[in-house]
């Protein structure tokens, strides 16, 4: 309140265009000198409806002296107009247009008090940074498009929650909720990406577990093998034994015969221990094929995102994101 009075009393010292040198001037270069008296024309009528006081009625006199002729001064009361009006985003747009040209249009006394209303009108807003590299993709700030990609948007907007959504056919739309404090500064860097597909895979290509029962399986051959031959080598000793040893072997005998049934008990071992072997590897088998089994995924088609929200002046702000 005390700014929107302060500013009321800064009335009685509007800015006026000034006409010296107005021709080298930018904002004057191919703008005729009638179009500018039509434009003053206006601009006066604005200052006279400040008095009465109709700010709105004001503005629009502002306005149309800009349409004809953009002079700083022009800008500089339309904004103490919009902050009349309760308009701070506008008022800090209108502002900023005042101060383009480092001041020069305003004079030194209105320079520093444009200075001191964009100071003022920067620290009640929150600041905005959209930028979004992906062709033809459509930003909208609160349902206002602001950009059609690859570009970039800087703007300012009332503290609170906003929306950001970045839509292009055949693209997932990216909406993001900013929530932004007097004075914040929030970057949004967007790279839009595709749908996800299902795609069917595994975790490993799916002869490793077949082969793993294969070889299980040629390892219980093995064993198989191995065990024929103990069990051969046994009924040989059994069928020779009695006949050779009926009443115990002679010292000479023995040891051959020893000899013999340690071999076949050892090869009988050795057929247990590959049975064994083949049972882990068949097991091992079976609990790939398990675990390897077709699963439907959801993959990315070709194409990236990233987001980077950035927030400033050591302010906690709120970035918030919701795909559909």
């Amino acid at each position: 309140m005390r700014m929107i009075l302060a500013l009321i009393a800064a009335f009685a010292c509007l800015a006026a265009p000034a006409s010296a040198r107005a021709e080298t001037k930018p904002w004057s270069q191919g703008v005729p000198m009638e179009r500018r008296a039509e434009a003053r024309e206006h601009f006066q009528e604005g200052n006279r409806l400040v008095q009465v006081p109709l700010f709105a009625n004001a503005a629009e006199k502002y306005k149309q002296a800009i349409e004809i002729w953009p002079h700083p001064a022009f800008f500089y009361n339309l904004t103490i107009a919009q902050i009349n009006l309760v308009q701070p985003v506008e008022a800090y747009g209108s502002i900023q247009r005042a101060l383009a040209y480092e001041g020069d249009g305003l004079g030194e006394d209105k320079l520093r008090q444009a200075r001191e209303y964009e100071r003022l009108l920067s620290e009640q807003l929150g600041h905005v940074d959209i930028a979004c590299a992906e062709p033809d993709a459509e930003l909208r700030l609160d349902g206002r498009v602001v950009f059609v990609g690859p570009g970039r948007y800087r703007g300012v907007v009332l503290p609170g929650e906003h929306q950001l959504v970045a839509e292009k056919a055949g693209y997932v739309t990216e909406t993001r909720t900013l929530v932004l404090s007097p004075g914040q500064r929030v970057a949004e860097r967007i790279a839009m990406r595709r749908p996800l597909r299902p795609v069917t895979e595994r975790y490993m290509p799916a002869w490793i577990p077949w082969a793993t029962l294969g070889a299980s399986a040629a390892v219980f051959a093995g064993a198989l093998y191995v065990d024929d031959r103990a069990s051969s080598q046994l009924a040989l000793f059994n069928d020779v034994f009695p006949g050779e040893c009926p009443r115990g072997c002679p010292e000479e005998v023995a040891p051959d015969r020893t000899a013999e049934i340690d071999r076949a008990q050892g090869t009988r071992t050795n057929a247990v221990r590959l049975y064994v072997a083949g049972g882990i590897i068949a097991a091992t088998g079976v609990t790939l094929l398990y675990l390897n089994r077709e699963r439907v995924v959801q993959r990315e088609q070709p194409g990236d995102i990233a987001a980077m929200p950035i927030l400033g002046r050591g302010v906690a702000g709120v970035s918030a994101r919701v795909r559909f």
